[in-house]
């Protein structure tokens, strides 16, 4: 099963001339290197991200909270490719976390158990005992 990297090497691969001007080196041989260690280096992984947007149809907000927050927007640059969604990634240092709101995933619980269970969510005043 292919992972999203291996999906992120395969939109650089079927699209090189499109990123051809960002690639230095065996940037294939770099990318096995950093799926294998997950050491950081920050031409790849800002390639990556640029390839998870067009592979995705995604745009990526990255937000780097170091000193100042700055938040940089990455939205698919193939010509063909159109933004559907979008994902939020904190840069802190030099390490990408996702940001995800989990607010969906506990309405979606919410919808399953259909009003059994209340107690399973105290935070929310509505679902009270």
């Amino acid at each position: 099963m292919l992972g999203l990297i291996d999906l992120m090497a395969m939109e650089i691969k079927t699209h090189l001339g499109h990123y051809k001007n960002y690639i230095t080196g065996d940037w294939e041989n770099d990318l096995n290197i950093y799926k294998l260690s997950k050491k950081f280096d920050s031409d790849k992984v800002d390639l990556l991200l640029h390839a998870l947007a067009n592979s995705t149809s995604t745009s990526c907000y990255v937000v780097n909270a170091d000193e100042d927050v700055k938040i940089e927007a990455i939205h698919p640059s193939r010509p063909s490719v159109v933004p559907v969604r979008e994902i939020f990634v904190a840069k802190i240092g030099q390490h990408y976390d996702a940001i995800v709101d989990d607010k969906p995933r506990a309405l979606s619980l919410q919808n399953k158990l259909d009003g059994r269970n209340r107690a399973a969510f105290p935070q929310d005043p509505q679902h009270a005992p």
